[in-house]
């Protein structure tokens, strides 16, 4: 996983991560936990059913960002940080960063 981790001293059931600038695509604390189970290895977690059920739909842009996401993929682009079809508030305040740089054009 390779990211500085400690306990919490405040309660010992937490951890405190401390995430380098040189991972931009953890913005959330499920990236960490997916990281977690990577290392691990998703075969070695154990396979429970949830005790509730959910239905969801895709966020509209989730859907539009599929969409350009396959078609560039099909014209031979690279996507190197798909970042830029995030709007940039959010991308900030997923960071806990309470400024929006004045050179971010939301």
């Amino acid at each position: 996983m390779s990211l500085v981790t400690e306990i919490s001293p405040k309660n010992s059931d937490e951890f405190l991560v401390e995430v380098p600038p040189t991972r931009p695509d953890i913005l959330h604390e499920c990236d960490i936990m997916e990281d977690a189970a990577i290392a691990y290895g998703f075969n070695n977690l154990p396979k429970t059913f949830p005790p509730t059920n959910t239905v969801a739909q895709p966020l509209a842009i989730s859907k539009l960002s599929d969409l350009v996401r396959v078609e560039w993929a099909m014209a031979g682009w690279v996507e190197v940080l798909p970042l830029i079809l995030v709007p940039s508030l959010h991308s900030f305040t997923g960071c806990l960063l309470t400024a929006v740089p004045s050179a971010v054009l939301t």
